[in-house]
């Protein structure tokens, strides 16, 4: 006949697992250590200034106050794509045969204006240039540059992994988070991994996004084409199978109960 008292002793083993496993409050909890009406000094967490490298791809938008000198600066307007673009700047794809992409001289060729170098230049400072330029032609031309290769990759315990685009000057990891819809329940925020390529080979960051000094990490604002990775805790496969482990409880349980009334 099995052995109640060691039976009873797996059992019990059993329910301290499934409890020692459940993820707590704060495991979960973005910047946790937050106060009511604390703040943090901003002068440490600015966003830096992106400076476009060759092989990026760049937006330009010149208006003026007539359409037809307005097209030949656009192309993108002549090949049908500007309207399609306008609203989101398009699909990649759109993306890359109407874009002006950096070439190897760090230079973008443009319409009417030539060659213009821009590697090492943030967009501000291109659209100031492009701007100067249209100027020399027409009067009051509004220039628009934008970066259409600002890309990031979130992977792990994410509800929505994938790459998503963004064309704000800035992107946070918070913000990146929330583009993929939130952490899932299985998420290991203290431990966030985000990898940077840089000229050197790929840089990796550890950040733990419930201590708010996270946000004074060189990895709180992404660059184009970092990766973030939320890895899943732990105790992800037990919980995963907690209907079966539930169901092995319970099983012990009847078979303890049915040996106890047979003694």
């Amino acid at each position: 006949m099995l052995n109640t008292r060691r039976i009873n002793k797996l059992l019990v083993l059993l329910i301290l697992v499934l409890f020692t496993s459940c993820i707590t409050n704060k495991d979960v909890v973005y910047l946790r250590e937050m106060g009511d009406k604390q703040v943090i000094k901003a002068r440490n967490i600015k966003a830096p200034e992106y400076k476009i490298k060759v092989g990026d791809n760049l937006y330009i938008d010149v208006q003026a106050y007539n359409s037809e000198v307005e097209d030949l600066f656009n192309t993108t307007r002549r090949a049908g794509t500007y309207y399609y673009m306008s609203g989101n700047y398009g699909s990649p794809t759109t993306q890359y045969l109407s874009g002006y992409i950096v070439d190897y001289d760090g230079t973008i060729s443009v319409p009417m204006l030539g060659k213009i170098p821009v590697e090492n230049l943030t967009l501000n400072e291109i659209q100031m240039k492009i701007r100067k330029r249209v100027g020399t032609m027409i009067k009051g031309a509004v220039v628009k540059v934008r970066m259409l290769n600002y890309k990031i990759t979130i992977l792990g315990e994410v509800h929505r992994p994938g790459t998503y685009y963004n064309y704000n000057a800035s992107i946070s990891v918070l913000d990146a988070i929330s583009m993929a819809n939130g952490i899932t329940d299985y998420a290991l925020v203290k431990n966030v991994l985000v990898v940077r390529q840089t000229k050197d080979g790929a840089k990796t960051y550890r950040i733990d996004l419930r201590d708010k000094n996270f946000m004074f990490s060189e990895a709180y604002f992404l660059n184009v084409n970092d990766v973030v990775y939320i890895q899943p805790d732990k105790w992800k496969s037990i919980k995963v199978n907690s209907t079966f482990y539930s169901l092995v409880i319970s099983s012990i349980s009847t078979l303890v109960l049915v040996l106890n009334l047979l003694k």
